[in-house]
């Protein structure tokens, strides 16, 4: 015999909408139905009617979440946490930028300016995504530098080397053979 809670569809779905509604999550249905985060899921998965009304809910939750910000007082309003809720409870990873084939900095810039300015990310995002790319041109620079470095060391053994051969052939102490090629 399971010791797993029965799902009932005229107690559980009202209940499922209303904490929605409300602003609230998966872990805020749990409670208050006494139930376990793998329970829900299990329901989501072996119930059609629970998973249709899931995700209705998540609609409904998601549209109150979007428009939150214009309700509050812009004091007490924290964009940053505000922000990283409606990710993850709506799995919202963020803005989708466009994907490129040019992967330059440049490129990468004209699409996050882009986008700041189609308003579909913030000025944050637009700073963070701006010194991502800064990072990496730094980085490049430097990997180039190396390269660079690199090059000038085997220039100058390779200049050394011929100096000591031109004196040794100046000198008489060497003198050229012809290759067999």
């Amino acid at each position: 015999m399971s010791s797993q809670k029965p799902f009932i569809p005229e107690k559980h779905l009202p209940i499922l909408e209303q904490v929605f509604e409300e602003g609230f999550g998966v872990a805020e249905f749990c409670a208050r139905c006494n139930i376990s985060e793998p329970l829900f899921y299990v329901w989501v998965k072996k119930h059609p009617e629970f998973q249709e009304a899931y995700d209705l809910a998540l609609i409904k939750g998601r549209a109150m979440w979007e428009k939150y910000p214009m309700h509050v007082d812009n004091k007490s309003f924290s964009f940053p946490y505000w922000s990283l809720i409606y990710a993850v409870r709506y799995k919202q990873a963020g803005p989708k930028l466009q994907r490129l084939k040019d992967k330059s900095p440049t490129a990468k810039m004209k699409v996050a300016w882009k986008a700041l300015t189609d308003g579909v990310i913030t000025s944050q995002a637009f700073n963070q995504i701006a010194s991502g790319i800064m990072t990496e041109v730094k980085i490049q620079e430097v990997d180039n530098q190396a390269k660079i470095l690199k090059n000038e060391k085997a220039s100058s053994e390779l200049t050394d080397e011929f100096i000591q051969n031109f004196m040794l052939l100046k000198s008489g102490k060497a003198k050229i053979v012809p290759s067999d090629d």
